[in-house]
Parts: structure tokens; sequence; C-alpha cells
């Protein structure tokens, strides 16, 4: 009876355990930090389609990932902490070779992808643009599902309705099309970012001066 018990208990603890780490990963995406910078980056990149990837837009393209790192140290980390994950019972040599390998599978599943929709463009009546946005539509259903962030889904119906537009009600040049649709796609992800930045910022104020966080 007691080592049933214990048995349970240990279950018990391992599905605890999970949740906290559950819990501990989605608290990352509470800032809308990540939203801004993701849509930043698209609305940056649908400029560079119309105006050419100038020296200064690359500049402003590629100061995006640190930006986010000083928003979170700036913002995120005196409200709300530190998220420290415990270090997996893997070597660092199986942990380089998993991100390898998933590396190389995002790759090549990216490129049959836009194989796949290319041939089907040439195929079809619709325009490579029509079949270049239900690509990024899919891509943002499959964000939904892997990380459960039912707000992406809003996302991809915003997605979905600028490409069905662009591609039924306006005979645009196919560049000025990309452009209008990563500015909205950016626009809605930097909106729902800002949301949930102003959410977190009331939800988490700064803690009293002289104080850390965590202290009572």
């Amino acid at each position: 009876m007691g080592v049933r018990t214990q048995k349970v208990m240990g279950m018990q603890n391992n599905i605890d355990l999970v949740e906290i780490r559950r819990k501990a990963y989605m608290s990352v995406f509470e800032d809308g930090l990540l939203d801004i910078c993701l849509g930043a980056w698209f609305i940056l990149f649908g400029l560079m389609t119309l105006v050419g990837a100038s020296v200064f837009m690359v500049f402003l393209y590629f100061l995006i990932a640190p930006a986010w790192y000083a928003g979170k140290r700036l913002i995120t980390v005196p409200r709300a902490g530190l998220v420290k994950f415990p270090p997996k019972s893997m070597s660092k040599e199986q942990a380089r070779n998993r991100m390898l390998a998933a590396a190389v599978l995002g790759a090549v599943i990216a490129a049959m992808t836009m194989w796949l929709f290319s041939a089907l463009s040439k195929a079809s009546s619709f325009s490579e643009f029509f079949f270049v946005g239900q690509m990024f539509v899919v891509l943002l259903l499959v964000g939904t599902v892997a990380l459960k962030l039912w707000r992406i889904l809003l996302y991809a119906a915003v997605t979905e309705a600028a490409v069905l537009y662009l591609e039924f009600a306006t005979s645009l040049p196919e560049v000025q099309k990309e452009t209008i649709f990563f500015g909205v796609m950016g626009s809605a992800i930097v909106l729902g970012g800002l949301w949930f930045l102003m959410r977190f910022l009331q939800k988490n104020p700064l803690p009293a001066e002289g104080m850390k966080y965590g202290e009572a």
C-alpha cells in the first residue's frame, strides 16, 4: 500500500512539475514584447519589398532581436522577475544535435511548402501572392496549436482577410500587394502586442523603491 501511495504521489509531483514548467514557459509571452517585435519585423520586411533593402532598413531589421532582449531586461524583469528553466537531463551534444535536426527539418518543410505553393500558383488562376499569403496563414495556425497562444488565431484571421481582399478586390501590382499584406499582418500583431503589454504593466507594477522583485 505504501509503495503504491509513493508511486501515485510521484506521478502527481511529475504532473505538477510539468504544469509549473508550462506556466513558466507561457509567462514569456505575457508581456506582448515578442508580438511587437515580430510585427515590426513583418512591417519592415514589407517596406523592404517596396523600397528595397537599404543599409538603414537592414540595420533596423537586425535591430529587432536586440530590442526584444532590451525590452525584457528593462520592462519585464524588474516587474516579474527572470524565468529560469531547469537544465534538462541531456548532454550539450544531444541538445545541439536536436536543435540542428529541428533546424534542418524546418528548412526542408519550408522549402517544400514554398515549392508546393509555387507549383499551385502556376497550375491555377490564383496569383503567387495568394499562395504566399496562405502559407503565412498556415504558419500562424500552426503557431496557435504549437504554442497554445489563441491570440495568434486572431492574427491569422486578419491575415486571411487581407489576403482575400488584396487578391479579389484589388488590381494592384504584386509588389504593392505584398507590402500592404505584410503591413496589415505586422500591424495586427503589433497592436495585439501593445494590448498585452499594457495589460502586463497594469498587472505587474514596479516594486517599491529599494525593493527587488519577490521581496515582501
